[in-house]
């Protein structure tokens, strides 16, 4: 990716700073109890996602052929594929971000007026941009009178610099409600709601149906604080002072280093493995080990020490209990720092080995995903808090990974590693253009956790008593009538199911190591570019046809009869 100032951004406006974090994703749902809302109502709300009704239609543009998918309520046109430019912009080599910017503008300058939107409704999100050999994807924020407008993106899908998809969910055709602010109607809603100080985050437009169509509501922001220290977007109807959505802040997994670790769960043997990454400490200084738990360099005196796990892309920190300390063991010249495991702590709620089992399992799935996206938040150092001082959870709060304790019947969630497979997801959603779709997260969270165990179960050792997991991938939901649950949790089964369907099939064909492969090619790319559970499918087909000039990609039948399965594709005829 280039690092000057691409040329895009002198002519759109900036991400307002209300375009952020979104909430309540843990690994199951939590206790509603836990907080006590004043406004009545406001204990079910959670994000409002906006998920357009699509119809099949067919249509061409004067430059290029484009098959056009419509709104069913408008008649917008929605997604737009086929080779959408008669040529790329740029001239060989590999394809940088300002080839795809004038590509992009170059689209927007001839058709913009079909889509309704302009270069200068637009914002690049600098965040969702992703640059891979094969597939290459852009995400731009909509503006309306200045304004960003929450519900609203358009995505530029290419392959290997060519423009194949265009998916157009702007709104472009929604009026501006007109009805006029009630001053200071807003910041009394939010203050009821939680009964704290409201903290103003500015306004934006949000996207809702209304007779046959959509319209845009403007809306206030507003950071507030529960008595239990948890935190809350509130977003109010200017007109009439409602709150319009409650969004809780919280998303509720030469010598060596190396260390007991779970391979999955704690109900397995331990093993020794490397420590990936982690520093070291001596009276000189620090060290840090490699790739396969190595380090050089420290004088023989060294004396090297693992105090609390801390490395180049993951840092634990734990809420009770103590940072594990080990001295290194001389072996000849070298010497070897290993963490072993108590062998008086029951083994779903050990502590330390909480702290191991967290720091082991972030590097590995954090070095699966650097073989097949590049993004900025991956190189940077992930805060993980384990051993919190609550019990039968845990969640992504838009920072850090936390992991909560043994107790009430429930393990150490840090002693199972789908779980914090699951909260990474998070993680990589939020921080790939951000979590639009709190279902769609759950599932993706759960697609993280498939790729790393090929495995249907979610959280196997979960419950002490039988090691009973919480979720299991094979349960058959489909779209859209399992839509809209109250349990995004439960909702987030049909995209996930979708893509354990998907990792079946694919298996069959090449076996379950090539499947896990191109699984994760396919899984850890569609979230740059996929805001909602319902756009996965194309952009699917985008990145599974980057490499082939076929007219259909290699493994259409396979994605089409999964995704088909659970209602988020026509199933088409031809696949048997």
């Amino acid at each position: 990716m280039t690092t000057q100032t691409p040329r895009w951004n002198r002519l759109v406006m900036p991400v307002l700073a209300t375009a952020c974090t979104l909430g309540s994703l843990g690994f199951v749902s939590p206790d509603s109890a836990t907080t006590t809302f004043r406004t009545h109502g406001a204990t079910r709300a959670r994000l409002r996602v906006l998920r357009p009704d699509l119809a099949g239609g067919t249509s061409h543009f004067a430059v290029g052929a484009a098959a056009v998918t419509t709104d069913a309520l408008t008649g917008a046109p929605r997604l737009l594929k086929g080779k959408l430019l008669p040529t790329a912009s740029f001239a060989g080599g590999p394809v940088t971000l300002d080839d795809l910017l004038a590509d992009a503008e170059r689209y927007l300058a001839a058709h913009g007026a079909e889509l309704g939107v302009s270069m200068s409704d637009l914002s690049l999100d600098q965040n969702a941009v992703l640059l891979a050999k094969d597939v290459q994807f852009l995400k731009f924020r909509v503006h309306r009178d200045g304004l960003l407008v929450r519900d609203a993106s358009v995505d530029f899908r290419f392959q290997k610099g060519q423009l194949h998809q265009v998916s157009n969910q702007s709104y472009a055709e929604a009026a501006v409600d007109e009805r006029p602010a009630l001053n200071g109607l807003d910041q009394d809603a939010a203050r009821a709601v939680i009964g704290s100080s409201p903290e103003a985050r500015g306004e934006h437009y949000r996207v809702v149906r209304e007779d046959g169509g959509y319209k845009l509501v403007r809306v206030s922001a507003f950071d507030v604080q529960a008595q239990d220290g948890k935190r809350f977007e509130v977003s109010v109807e200017q007109a009439t002072g409602k709150v319009f959505e409650l969004r809780p802040k919280a998303f509720y997994l030469a010598g060596t280093a190396s260390g007991d670790v779970y391979p999955r769960w704690y109900g397995e043997p331990a093993q020794t493995l490397p420590y990936r990454d982690i520093t070291l400490s001596y009276a000189g200084g620090t060290i840090t080990a490699d790739a396969n738990g190595n380090y050089t360099g420290a004088p023989p005196s060294a004396h090297p020490e693992l105090k609390g796990f801390v490395g180049k892309h993951v840092r634990i920190s734990t809420q009770s209990g103590t940072a594990v300390d080990v001295v290194g063991a001389s072996r000849g010249n070298a010497w070897d720092v290993t963490f072993a495991r108590s062998a008086n702590a029951a083994a779903s709620e050990d502590k330390d080995m909480a702290q191991s089992m967290t720091y082991y399992h972030l590097n590995k799935e954090i070095n699966h995903a650097k073989q097949y996206i590049s993004t900025p938040w991956l190189d940077k150092q992930l805060l993980a808090k384990v051993n919190q001082r609550q019990t039968c959870n845990a969640f992504w709060d838009g920072e850090s990974v936390n992991l909560f304790q043994a107790g009430n019947g429930c393990a150490n969630t840090a002693l199972i590693s789908d779980v914090f497979y699951h909260e990474w997801g998070h993680g990589l959603d939020e921080n790939t253009g951000g979590i639009e779709d709190d279902a769609f997260s759950e599932g993706f969270g759960d697609t993280m956790a498939l790729l790393m165990t090929h495995s249907s179960i979610l959280g196997k050792g979960f419950k002490v008593a039988d090691g009973s997991p919480v979720r299991e991938l094979t349960t058959l939901l489909v779209y859209p009538a399992d839509a809209d649950q109250a349990d995004p949790h439960k909702e987030g089964l049909i995209i996930a199911g979708s893509f354990w369907d998907l990792f079946l099939s694919l298996k069959d064909t090449y076996g379950e190591d090539k499947a896990g492969d191109i699984l994760s090619n396919l899984a850890l790319k569609v979230v740059f570019t996929a805001s909602k559970y319902t756009d996965v499918y194309d952009a699917l087909l985008e990145i599974d046809g980057a490499d082939t000039s076929a007219a259909r990609s290699p493994n259409f039948c396979a994605i089409n009869k999964a995704f088909a399965r659970h209602g988020l594709a026509k199933k088409d005829a031809t696949c048997r």
